[in-house]
C-alpha cells in the first residue's frame, strides 16, 4: 500500500478520498489516501466559473501525467 497526495489545480474542489476499504479510518477531507489494493479515489467538484481542472498523483518518487479534465457548462 502506497501513499497518494492528490495535487488539483483550476477552479474546483476537492470533496473526498477514499481507498473503498470498510475498515478504513482515514479522513476524507483530505488530498491524501493510503492506498488498498492499489485502489484510491478523488472526487472533485467543479466551480462555476471553472473551464479547465487538472490533476496529477503524486507517491514517494512517483508522479502521474497531469489529466486534464474540460468543464463544460450546462
Amino acid at each position: 500500500e502506497r501513499e497518494i497526495t492528490f495535487e488539483v489545480t483550476g477552479d474546483c474542489r476537492i470533496l473526498g478520498v477514499d481507498n473503498g476499504h470498510y475498515q478504513s479510518v482515514q479522513s476524507y477531507q483530505s488530498n491524501t489516501i493510503i492506498t488498498s489494493q492499489g485502489r484510491a479515489l478523488l472526487i472533485i467538484q467543479a466551480n462555476r466559473a471553472a473551464d479547465n481542472v487538472s490533476i496529477r498523483a503524486v507517491s514517494g518518487d512517483l508522479t502521474s501525467s497531469l489529466v486534464p479534465i474540460e468543464v463544460k457548462k450546462t
